[in-house]
C-alpha cells in the first residue's frame, strides 16, 4: 500500500511540474509574437525593437516625398503638435551635448 501512495504521489507532483518546466529564455521575451501575445501595443513592439538593435545608434528617418498632400501633412502637423507623425522614440539623443565641461 504504501508503494501505491508513494507512486500516486510521484505521477501526481510531475504532473503538476511539468508546465513549469516549460522556460522561456530572454531571446523568446523579446520576439514580436510573444509580445504580440502578452497584449503590448505595436507601437511598444517598435520601441522595444529599437532599442534591440542598438540602443544609442541615431535610426534612419523617413524620406518624405514633396507631393502637394506631404505639404498639407506637414503644415498640418507644424499647426497641430498633437498628430501623430509616427516618429515617437526616434530622436537623436547627443549625451555630449549636455555634458557639463567643467568636470
Amino acid at each position: 500500500m504504501k508503494k501505491l501512495i508513494t507512486l500516486t504521489v510521484l505521477i501526481i507532483t510531475a504532473t503538476f511540474t511539468m508546465p513549469s518546466l516549460a522556460v522561456v529564455d530572454s531571446a523568446q521575451l523579446l520576439s514580436e509574437d510573444y509580445l504580440r501575445n502578452q497584449g503590448y501595443s505595436p507601437e511598444s513592439i517598435r520601441m522595444i525593437n529599437l532599442r534591440i538593435v542598438d540602443p544609442y545608434a541615431p535610426h534612419q528617418e523617413k524620406e518624405v516625398k514633396n507631393t502637394p498632400v506631404s505639404w498639407l501633412k506637414r503644415f498640418w502637423q507644424y499647426a497641430d503638435p498633437a498628430v501623430d507623425n509616427e516618429r515617437f522614440g526616434e530622436g537623436v539623443i547627443n549625451p555630449s551635448i549636455d555634458r557639463p565641461s567643467g568636470l
